[in-house]
């Protein structure tokens, strides 16, 4: 109907026109236009209706005899006829144009859901979060109900009616899941046009991908921490059995020396025995506490019983504790005036401030001095420990666990450092190996938390 009225007012427009103002041939270039029209908004069938309307209303108002489809002269005959067949050739071309630019429409769209998904999947964290995205995703593209089913398991409704598709999700090693594109609710079965299964087909590779990326990236990361646990496991077993062969041995031979009934042995070498028992016991008690420590700080179960502590207090309490292991070292203390008090974990931040001088003991000789010092940074409290010993080795991190430096003195499991990485952590604060001063230089930076409130008089 919209055809024949176009050109109609075609006609219109010409007749009103006159006849002496236009030629046959404007007249005809004007329904070419007319057929263009027609041809571009509505198809190649109304087109061919325009076409022929057109010529039977040129040969009526415009050739004479008029108002007759009496033809005189048989070049309007020819005129006809290509007018009939321009007229399709250009409906054609005009078709076709349109489809083209519906087809780009339509992979331009399948583009940028394909690019939408594969942004998605990207930054999925895991296979849940993938099959949430790949469903959201494709009922936006289809119109349909979508359903994802991960691993091996059926569709939720099976089988599947007519007009729904079924959509492995696989990857290059195995089957991943499978989407499943439901018929709307009511609705008849349509199944999808082809373009529509290739772009279901790439959403589920897309998936399937992303799947299989996130279950390599799970695999690569459980195989690295059996060989990180296989690896801690024989650095334990060798520090152990060699940290604990001497203290037994002599804690062993000790008290068989003192049970033997035949030579029992002297007032001085008795009290001899004893103190080198209660050496040796009071190491393998420091070895298991540190054992103990680093498995908390490892399993992150450890909790932090906050209390405000002067500094002063702190840093004498582990000089004490170390003393004799310390000397005959001398130990300096260097703390500023109006520091503000800590508010940590007493008994474990005595712990890191003992380790640092603990390790200063078996990495100094005898006649090294040590030095703690306090005092208050642009990032808050600092607490360094330093000596003027041999210094820290370049090639390895201290505060890994299980680590050793050349030159020890004394036993260690190599996890004293590890532990006060991980104290300190633990309260908000950090923990630098300085390799740039002379000897060894341990610096610990806490943020300085509001002062504690006055109680009332």
């Amino acid at each position: 109907m919209i055809a024949l009225v176009v050109v109609a007012l075609t006609t219109l427009a010409t007749r009103m026109l006159g006849l002496a103002w236009l030629a046959d041939a404007d007249v005809v270039l004007a329904y070419l236009v007319a057929i263009t029209i027609v041809a571009v908004r509505f198809g190649i069938g109304p087109a061919i209706l325009a076409a022929a309307a057109s010529v039977a209303l040129f040969d009526w108002f415009f050739i004479p005899p008029f108002y007759t489809f009496t033809v005189e002269s048989s070049r309007h005959l020819v005129t006809f006829a290509m007018m009939f067949v321009v007229g399709i050739f250009v409906s054609g071309v005009a078709t076709r144009l349109q489809r083209h630019e519906a087809d780009a429409v339509e992979r331009e769209r399948r583009t940028h859901a394909l690019l939408a998904l594969t942004r998605a999947t990207a930054a999925a964290g895991d296979a849940d979060e993938v099959a949430t995205s790949l469903a959201t995703h494709a009922r936006a593209a289809f119109e349909r109900e979508a359903d994802v089913v991960l691993g091996d398991a059926p569709p939720p409704t099976s089988p599947p009616a007519a007009g729904d598709l079924v959509v492995p999700l696989i990857s290059q090693s195995r089957a991943e899941g499978t989407l499943v594109l439901r018929q709307p609710t009511g609705a008849p079965p349509e199944p999808l046009a082809p373009h529509e299964r290739e772009l279901a087909d790439a959403f589920a590779r897309q998936a399937a991908t992303a799947l299989e990326r996130l279950r390599l990236a799970d695999d690569a990361r459980a195989t690295a921490l059996r060989r990180r646990t296989e690896e801690l496991r024989a650095a334990l077993l060798s520090a152990v059995s060699h940290d604990l062969r001497t203290p037994l041995a002599t804690i062993t031979g000790g008290a068989t020396t003192l049970l033997q009934d035949d030579a029992p042995p002297s007032e001085a070498d008795r009290r001899l025995l004893l103190e080198a028992i209660a050496a040796q016991a009071f190491h393998l008690e420091r070895l298991v506490t540190s054992l103990l420590d680093m498995t908390r700080v490892e399993g992150g179960v450890l909790t932090l019983r906050r209390e405000w502590i002067p500094v002063e207090e702190l840093i004498g309490s582990a000089a004490a504790a170390t003393r004799a292991l310390l000397a005959p070292r001398q130990v300096r203390t260097d703390i500023a005036a109006d520091l503000p008090m800590l508010h940590v974990d007493p008994a474990l931040f005595e712990q890191v401030v003992v380790n640092l001088l603990e390790n200063a003991a078996r990495h100094t000789p005898p006649s090294a001095a040590v030095t703690v010092a306090a005092s208050v940074g642009s990032d808050g409290l600092v607490l360094a420990v330093s000596d003027d010993g041999p210094g820290l080795p370049a090639d390895i991190d201290v505060f890994e666990k299980f680590v050793r430096g050349p030159g020890s003195r004394a036993g260690g499991l190599g996890l004293g450092l590890a532990i006060c990485r991980g104290i300190v952590e633990a309260h908000g604060g950090r923990i630098v190996a300085d390799r740039a001063a002379r000897g060894a230089r341990f610096v610990i930076t806490l943020p300085v938390p509001p002062p504690p409130p006055t109680e009332a008089a």
